[in-house]
């Protein structure tokens, strides 16, 4: 059989290596192709871009470098643009054109797997103009900004794994309300704001390591019990802070001046009832001193009852 004919090539798991193989832009018809669990190690030729009829396309676990441009901007003729997308645990290099949901070879793409590529930029917000886009696997890429309100409108999502990244901002409510949403990873990031409400069955453990989150199946937003030892002796969610033995303690060091209203953190895990979310305020020492005179009358109301029980002819006149 003639290479050009070739519809399925697989050369998953064999140990190779070296350059991607440009032979492989002759096969014009090839409709599948695996090349994972090699060592491959080079960018992706320019030749790529010519096999028109390619749908299916595994190249996880290998080390390629380079752009994901050749792939992406891959010839599409008779409307055979790529169907699946695994392009895993590599070296690729980005940014994520922002354009991508536009392109011709992209738009019918239902599974696309970017995972462990050291890509950096942002989520594009193009990817919910891919309206037959199922999984999207984000995870340990380098992504900054915000999680685009955009992937909403990809209703067809399942699963969208975004964990071990550096993002920012709030969850779209949109997003977490997908009705098809199955799983949803956003661990280990830099998300703030409350969980929005939503249907889907997500454990708490896809929304940990990220210090701002709050709301269910995190705890609450009021006072949002961070930092705190249960009864059980487990930690609460995020940073876990050392706690000592109940009583007093000194907040400030001798001889440092603290104004009336200053905050004195700015830990979001940190919170009292009354006050902001992310900051301990210093009240009126008056405040505390009456509250000392109205636990000592009461300690002594409480002796003078103790005496008069025992001694009735201590009590007082009328």
């Amino acid at each position: 059989m003639e290479p050009q004919h070739c519809l399925y090539l697989d050369l998953s798991s064999n140990a190779l290596a070296g350059e991607f193989p440009r032979w492989i832009g002759n096969i014009r018809g090839l409709f599948f192709l695996n090349l994972s669990n090699n060592g491959f190690h080079s960018a992706i030729p320019i030749e790529f871009k010519t096999i028109s009829y390619l749908e299916e396309l595994d190249l996880h676990s290998n080390n390629f470098t380079g752009g994901l441009d050749y792939i992406f901007a891959k010839t599409s003729d008779g409307g055979h643009g790529f169907r699946l997308l695994d392009l895993s645990d590599n070296m690729f290099a980005g940014p994520v054109d922002e354009d991508i949901g536009n392109l011709n070879a992209i738009q019918a793409v239902e599974s696309l797997i970017l995972s462990n590529n050291p890509l950096g930029g942002s989520i594009p917000k193009s990817l919910g103009k891919m309206y037959s886009l199922r999984t999207l696997k984000l995870e340990n890429n380098g992504l900054t900004g915000t999680i685009p309100a955009e992937l909403s409108n990809a209703t067809l999502l399942t699963s969208i794994m975004l964990s071990n990244n550096n993002l920012t901002g709030g969850i779209p409510s949109g997003v977490i309300n997908l009705t098809s949403l199955k799983e949803l990873d956003v661990s280990h990031n830099m998300l703030t704001g409350e969980i929005p409400p939503h249907n889907a069955t997500i454990p708490a453990a896809s929304f940990e390591g990220n210090a701002g989150l709050c709301g269910s199946p995190l705890p609450p937003c009021g006072n949002r019990s961070r930092g705190q030892i249960y009864p059980d002796r487990s930690k609460s969610n995020n940073t876990v802070y050392n706690v000592t033995a109940a009583g007093r303690e000194l907040l400030v060091s001798e001889g440092e001046s603290i104004k009336l209203d200053q905050p004195l953190t700015s830990n979001p895990n940190v919170g009292g009832f009354g006050q902001g979310d992310a900051e301990i305020v210093l009240q009126s020492h008056r405040a505390f001193s009456g509250l000392e005179r109205l636990q000592g009358l009461l300690g002594l109301g409480n002796l003078y009852d103790g005496l008069v029980g025992c001694f009735p002819s201590l009590g007082f006149p009328d």
